[in-house]
């Protein structure tokens, strides 16, 4: 299993350079288009949730990959979730774009099996 472990400022202007990141690293496995895509748009959802839930300066992206991607998203604020009525449709957009979602203390953790 190959775990890959990035830290970006908590600012929307890197969602571009992780999104681009996730297509290089997932152009080693052979997965089709719309599963790539699929699991560009649940990360950029899963950062727009710790963006507007910052607990810190910096976002800490982990992806594990195997038979499998897992994504986990650290540094959200749990207890910040149900102030804001939006990010309940980006959980909505993360729940139908993955295989498995989840929110464990303050990390968003996603499946995508492929």
């Amino acid at each position: 299993m190959d775990k890959i472990i990035l830290t970006i400022p908590n600012k929307a202007e890197y969602i571009s350079s992780v999104r681009l990141l996730i297509s290089g690293i997932m152009s080693n496995y052979k997965i089709d288009i719309e599963t790539l895509e699929d699991i560009k748009m649940a990360i950029t959802e899963g950062l727009n949730i710790a963006f507007k839930l910052q607990c810190s300066e910096n976002i800490n992206i982990e992806l594990e990959l195997d038979k499998e991607l897992k994504i986990k998203i650290s540094e959200i604020c749990e207890e910040k979730i149900n102030e804001l009525e939006e990010l309940h449709l980006s959980n909505t957009i993360i729940e139908c774009l993955v295989d498995e979602s989840y929110l464990d203390r303050e990390v968003l953790c996603m499946v995508k099996k492929f």
